[in-house]
C-alpha cells in the first residue's frame, strides 16, 4: 500500500475558486467548468466535446445547469461530464473537499459509519450556521449505516467492489462550501496516491498502535476476530463443524477470543503449543472423537503466526504521515520548504476507548459550549480540547509524534475519539446450503440461511449432504440499556474543528 502512495503523485493544484469535484473515488481531481467534458446523460463517453464545442452560444458557467440547450443525437440538455471517468458533474459538487485519509487497522469503515450518522442527527453544525445537505448515500445509510445503529452490527472489512457512499455538503454564510465523503470503500480499492489531496483540510484518522516504539495502546484486542477467522477457516477445511451446533460454536470462539486476548495476540510467538491446547479445547467443546494431528497443528500455528506478523508489520505514523506529505508536496499544495501553508490537519487517535477502563477526562462532553454558543465560542473551546489532547500526547511520552506534524503543516488539531464507545462481541452463524443448488436464497433477519431450488428425483431418493458455512461477524457489546448503539464520543469535533478553522 505504501508503494502506491509513493508511485504516482496527482496534477498541481489549480488555483481557482470555482471548481467542481467528480464524485467518484477515482477522479479526485478538482476543476473549472471550462476544463470538463459536455454532453448529454445518454451520450457516450466519445461522444462527449469540450467547453470550446458548446453550442447555441452555451459557455461553461453555473449557468449551464439550468441550460435547456439539446444533444442534437439524444435531445436531452448538456451538462458537465468529468473528463477522466465520463461521470455527471452536479450542481452541488461545487466545494473544497474534507479529505479523510486512515492508515491501516485505523477503524476508517467504522468511523465514516458512526460519523455519517452524527452529522445526520447533531445539532453542533446548526448551532455553529452551517447548512447540511446529503448527496446520495440511501444505499449506504441502508446497508452499512442502519444495521450498526440498529442491531450493532459492526461493519466487516469491505469487499471488493462497487463502494456505498454518501457525500454531506456544509455550507454557511461568509465560508466557502465544503464536501466530505465517507463510504466503506475497500483499503485495496481506495486510491491512496490521492486521497487527501487537492484540498486544504484533512483529517488524518491515526491507529492508537502505530505512533512507533511507543503505541498508544499497546496490544489492541480487536486483532482477535482476524484470528478466530482463521481458526474457523481451518477446522471448516478438516470438515470438523460439519455437525456442530451454533451455539457450541459460539461458545468455543468466546473461550479461544479470551485465550488470545490473554496471551497477548499478535504478539505470540510460542505457536505451536498455544496451537495445540486450541485444538484440545476444539474437540472438548466440540465433541470431535479423532483429535487433530502434529501436522494440522503445525499448519494452524503457520497461519495463525503469519496472520499475526502482517498485524505487527503494519506501517507506524510517521511512515503513513511521510506518505502524505510526500504527495501533498508534490501534488501542488501551497507549502514552503516543505511546511503546507495554510493546510488544517486534523489528527484523529481512533479506538480511544482502548486508552483506559473508562472514559479519559479529556475525552468528556460534559463542557461543552451551550445552545446559544456562537462559531466563535465553539472555535475557542474546539481549539481548547485539541490542546488537552496535545498535552496528553507529550505526556505519553509522544512529543516527537506531536513535532513531525507541527513542524510541516500550518496547524495541526489533536483529537482522541472513540467511535463505538464500547467493547465487541463476536458473533457465529451456520449456513446450511443443500448441494447442488443453483443459488441460496435468504431472507433478512433468518438465523439460518437454508436454500437451493427442488430436488431431482435421484436426489430426492439419496439426498445429497448439505453444505455448512459458518459466517463471523462482530456486535456493539450491550450497553446498560439493553441496546447495541454505539455510544460514540468526541467523534465529530475533528470535522466542526476543520470546518471552522480559518
Amino acid at each position: 500500500m505504501l508503494e502506491k502512495i509513493f508511485s504516482k503523485s496527482p496534477k498541481p493544484i489549480p488555483q481557482n475558486d470555482d471548481l467542481y469535484f467528480c464524485r467518484s473515488d477515482q477522479c479526485l481531481q478538482p476543476r473549472p467548468l471550462k476544463d470538463m467534458k459536455y454532453g448529454c446523460r445518454s451520450c457516450k463517453t466519445e461522444e462527449d466535446i469540450s467547453a470550446d464545442e458548446l453550442p447555441g452560444g452555451l459557455k461553461p458557467t453555473p449557468a449551464i445547469f439550468d441550460s435547456q440547450e439539446r444533444c442534437p443525437q439524444h435531445y436531452m440538455p448538456f451538462r458537465p461530464k468529468c473528463p477522466v471517468c465520463g461521470g455527471p458533474i452536479q450542481r452541488e459538487d461545487n466545494g473544497q473537499p474534507v479529505r479523510l485519509v486512515a492508515g491501516p487497522h485505523a477503524g476508517k469503515t467504522v468511523y465514516s459509519a458512526v460519523l455519517a450518522r452524527e452529522i445526520r442527527r447533531s445539532d453542533y453544525l446548526s448551532r455553529t450556521g452551517f447548512m447540511v445537505q446529503p448527496i446520495g448515500g440511501n444505499d449506504y445509510l441502508h446497508d452499512t449505516v442502519q444495521p450498526l445503529v440498529d442491531q450493532g452490527i459492526v461493519p466487516g472489512k469491505t469487499k471488493q467492489g462497487e463502494p456505498r457512499k454518501i457525500i454531506f455538503r456544509f455550507t454557511r454564510d461568509g465560508a466557502p462550501p465544503r464536501l466530505i465523503t465517507l463510504h466503506d470503500m475497500a483499503g485495496e480499492e481506495a486510491p491512496e496516491h490521492a486521497i487527501g489531496y487537492f484540498s486544504d483540510r484533512t483529517l488524518f484518522l491515526v491507529n492508537p498502535q502505530a505512533a512507533g516504539d511507543q503505541p498508544l495502546a499497546g496490544v489492541v484486542p480487536g486483532f482477535v476476530f482476524n484470528a478466530i477467522e482463521t481458526l474457523l477457516e481451518f477446522m471448516a477445511g478438516k470438515g470438523a463443524l460439519d455437525q456442530a451446533d451454533e451455539s457450541e460454536v459460539q461458545i468455543f470462539c468466546n473461550l479461544v477470543a479470551n485465550l488470545l486476548r490473554e496471551k497477548g495476540f499478535p504478539n505470540i510467538h510460542l505457536w505451536n503449543d498455544l496451537t495445540d491446547s486450541v485444538l484440545k479445547t476444539a474437540c472438548k467443546q466440540l465433541h470431535i472423537g479423532a483429535s487433530f494431528t502434529e501436522e494440522d497443528t503445525g499448519t494452524l500455528a503457520h497461519d495463525l503466526d503469519k496472520l499475526a506478523e502482517g498485524l505487527r508489520r503494519q506501517p507506524d505514523f510517521q511512515t503513513q504521515f511521510t506518505a502524505w506529505h510526500t504527495n501533498m508536496t508534490g501534488s501542488g499544495a501551497h507549502q514552503q520548504d516543505g511546511h503546507l501553508l495554510g493546510h488544517r490537519l486534523a489528527l484523529v487517535f481512533a479506538k480511544a476507548d482502548l486508552l483506559g477502563e473508562s472514559e479519559p477526562q479529556w475525552g468528556r462532553l460534559d463542557a461543552m459550549p451551550p445552545a446559544q454558543a456562537s462559531p466563535k465560542e465553539w472555535r475557542r473551546w474546539l481549539e481548547d480540547f485539541s490542546r488537552s489532547c496535545r498535552s496528553e500526547l507529550i505526556k505519553l511520552g509522544l512529543e516527537n509524534l506531536v513535532g513531525i506534524a507541527e513542524r510541516q503543516v500550518e496547524k495541526v488539531g489533536f483529537f482522541f475519539v472513540s467511535s463505538l464507545g464500547r467493547d465487541t462481541e463476536i458473533r457465529v452463524k451456520k449456513i446450511v446450503e443443500k448441494k447442488g443448488t443453483d443459488s441460496l436464497q435468504t431472507s433478512a433477519g433468518q438465523e439460518h440461511m437454508i436454500g437451493g431450488a427442488a430436488p431431482s428425483a435421484d436426489q430426492a431418493e439419496n439426498p445429497p449432504e448439505p453444505d455448512v458455512k459458518w459466517e463471523l461477524s462482530q456486535l456493539v457489546s450491550q450497553g446498560d440499556d439493553g441496546g447495541r448503539s454505539p455510544a460514540p464520543w468526541g467523534i465529530d469535533y475533528p470535522l466542526l474543528w476543520l470546518l471552522l478553522s480559518h
